[in-house]
């Protein structure tokens, strides 16, 4: 099996390195069967977005009690054997989307609206499957999350985590509705009506321009990110 190693820490990618080709495996950055990972959510999120849908194994030097799965970096040779002989599963993820102007940005975490100019509140128009919700929002924006994503930037603007669908929290605006739930084929819709906005999706360095006019789509991707769940 070939295996790509996502880290920011040299020392640390060389033990993988050196214990992944004991184990077996062929180290591959173009198209691995897995990626190993070692460090915090920022290296998970950036891991997904370059390797969408592959399985990903994450280490840590220790586990915060984080809400995927994970190992601690002194299991390395243990886990790496196990894997080997295929004694894991998978678990997966919903992530989000959003469409606009021919452009798709997905998120593991979250997708959002926000204002560009953090002078100025952006004014939108928001309905869901077409039916109109909340006219004339005005404040910084949505961050629309995953269940995944709902302990992180969710979380902070003032909602409590979730376990299905997604949910879409209005971040500093005025009125201050509660978040909008949305199913698996429900559509968010999200138009400017004043201001420069930008859509987001998780950490990704790619992001979408957005003035008066503008509509983005909201919606649960058809993808999912897929984690290595050790079984010990």
């Amino acid at each position: 099996m070939k295996v790509a190693i996502q880290t920011y820490f040299g020392q640390e990618r060389e033990k993988i390195a050196k214990e992944a080709r004991k184990a077996g495996f062929v180290l591959d950055g173009g198209k691995p069967d897995f990626v190993i990972i070692y460090g915090g959510d920022g290296t998970v999120l950036s891991s997904e977005a370059a390797f969408p849908g592959v399985p990903k194994l994450v280490f840590r030097k220790s586990i915060p009690g984080t809400h995927y799965p994970s190992c601690r970096l002194a299991e390395l040779d243990k886990v790496l054997e196990s894997l080997s002989k295929g004694q894991c599963s998978i678990r997966e993820y919903a992530k989000a989307l959003a469409e606009v102007k021919g452009k798709k940005l997905s998120g593991l975490n979250e997708v959002q609206i926000h204002n560009a100019d953090p002078r100025k509140a952006i004014r939108f128009d928001v309905s869901l499957d077409g039916k109109p919700l909340y006219k004339n929002v005005i404040g910084d924006g949505i961050v629309a999350a995953t269940p995944f994503g709902s302990h992180a930037y969710y979380m902070a603007v003032g909602c409590k985590p979730f376990e299905t669908g997604l949910r879409a929290a209005f971040n500093n605006t005025k009125p201050r509705p509660n978040p909008v739930e949305l199913d698996k084929d429900d559509i968010l819709a999200i138009e400017i009506k004043r201001e420069k906005a930008l859509v987001l999706a998780d950490n990704q360095k790619d992001f979408v321009n957005l003035a008066s006019g503008d509509r983005v789509e909201i919606r649960q991707a058809k993808d999912v990110a897929r984690f290595v769940l050790f079984r010990g």
